[in-house]
């Protein structure tokens, strides 16, 4: 009862993919002199484990629990996704810890000399195991489902709705919220059929704070369109389910309409600043030797 382990969870039951905490904190009586605890991550199956910063100068707080005075600290702290359905097991965690405690000794000339004097010992701090009940998600997502657990907004911004044809255009889709924001898949958006389409940037700006993941994701998408006209860039629906109402909602950004006037020289007269997917492929890399019939000229680096 002097010094223990204490593994707790913010919930015992909860959906597919929701977000609970899982903390470490030891316990230590006011009169046993603790010197050092070892540092253990929790194997946890069927479950993403995102473990939460904490202070490195760690602090002691006076806690009363069981009818005892503790001295106590939270240790570690982990956010669980659980990713399937049924019962998921936390295992017992074994933490190593190191106390000072006194020499006794019966030699009244030791005791003499050598008074104050500790040894150091050894004690394995376990932990129990905890079993959480985990939800299936209910029936209900729609091709708009990309993953999301939590509460989310959506909003978007577009480079320029008035280019001329090859110019590239970025638009940007900000997922802000709580929730499992790591796990959620990129948004597909169905763009005109002649624009060339590149894989879209992801930039995760959500951060572990208080318990909860939370901040933006962002999705930014670079696309060219090769003809001149006017375009329909749709809205993009996001659909999340939000476990406190136990429903799919769904958010929406704004859509935008793209005028492509044709530039100069482009499309069949030849464009000279038209530059194909292919062609970008090789942006980047040294050109080494250039030919012409025989002759053979270095470039320089």
């Amino acid at each position: 009862d002097d010094l223990f382990m204490l593994a707790t969870v913010s919930k015992t039951s909860v959906y597919e993919q929701e977000a609970l905490v899982l903390s470490y904190k030891v316990y230590v009586a006011t009169s046993v002199n603790l010197t050092n605890l070892g540092s253990k991550m929790p194997d946890i199956k069927n479950c993403n484990v995102q473990e939460v910063e904490l202070p490195q100068q760690k602090e002691f707080k006076l806690e009363h629990y069981n009818g005892r005075n503790y001295r106590t600290l939270l240790w570690s702290q982990y956010i669980l996704f659980p990713q399937k359905a049924g019962e998921l097991v936390i295992p017992s965690l074994t933490f190593e810890s190191i106390v000072a405690m006194p020499m006794q000794t019966n030699d009244i000339l030791d005791m003499f000399l050598n008074g104050g004097r500790s040894v150091e010992v050894r004690k394995d701090l376990s932990t129990r195991e905890l079993k959480i009940d985990v939800k299936p998600l209910p029936q209900g997502r729609t091709q708009d489902y990309y993953g999301g657990v939590g509460d989310f907004s959506v909003s978007s911004s577009i480079s320029s709705t008035d280019v001329t044809a090859n110019d590239a255009v970025t638009l940007k889709v900000i997922l802000s919220g709580t929730g499992n924001m790591k796990l959620i898949k990129t948004p597909e958006i169905q763009f005109p059929k002649d624009f060339d389409i590149y894989d879209p940037k992801v930039d995760n700006k959500f951060t572990i704070k208080n318990g909860t993941q939370s901040g933006n994701k962002v999705f930014e998408y670079l696309v060219i369109p090769r003809h001149a006209g006017e375009y329909e860039i749709p809205a993009v629906n996001f659909q999340y389910f939000d476990p406190s109402s136990g429903a799919y909602k769904t958010v929406s950004t704004d859509a935008y309409t793209l005028k492509v006037a044709k530039g100069e020289g482009s499309e069949s007269q030849g464009n000279v600043s038209y530059v194909s997917k292919e062609d970008l492929k090789f942006v980047g890399q040294d050109v080494r030797f250039h030919t012409t019939g025989t002759d053979l000229m270095k470039v320089d680096d």
